[in-house]
């Protein structure tokens, strides 16, 4: 097995011939499959990404409107220690984290 990014990198056939340098492999049978392999291990993986977004998305819509409401209105509060060394105060943010947001009130 290699790490192939297929985010990053558009071109099978550029990193084929490259990987084949490295290897020092030789023959187009083993190029063609090589991307032939790589090719649908892509599809693969992207298909599986659909399957997940597509679950996430059903979770979604059978929750019950009040939970959803509930999940909209939220309001976070985030608590910092209130200890006097190491001082923290100039460290506070509201950010949480991605999912969730800032958070209304800091303490």
């Amino acid at each position: 097995m290699f790490p192939y990014d297929w985010e990053m990198d558009d071109d099978v056939d550029e990193f084929v011939e490259a990987k084949m340098k490295d290897e020092e492999l030789e023959g187009d049978a083993i190029a063609t499959s090589m991307a032939a392999a790589i090719t649908a291990e892509v599809k693969a993986t992207k298909a599986r990404y659909r399957e997940e977004k597509l679950a996430r998305k059903q979770r979604i819509e059978a929750m019950p409107a009040e939970e959803l409401e509930s999940l909209r209105t939220m309001k976070l509060i985030k608590f910092y220690p209130q200890n006097t060394k190491p001082d923290v105060s100039k460290m506070k943010t509201a950010f949480c984290n991605r999912y969730y947001g800032k958070a209304k009130q800091v303490f």
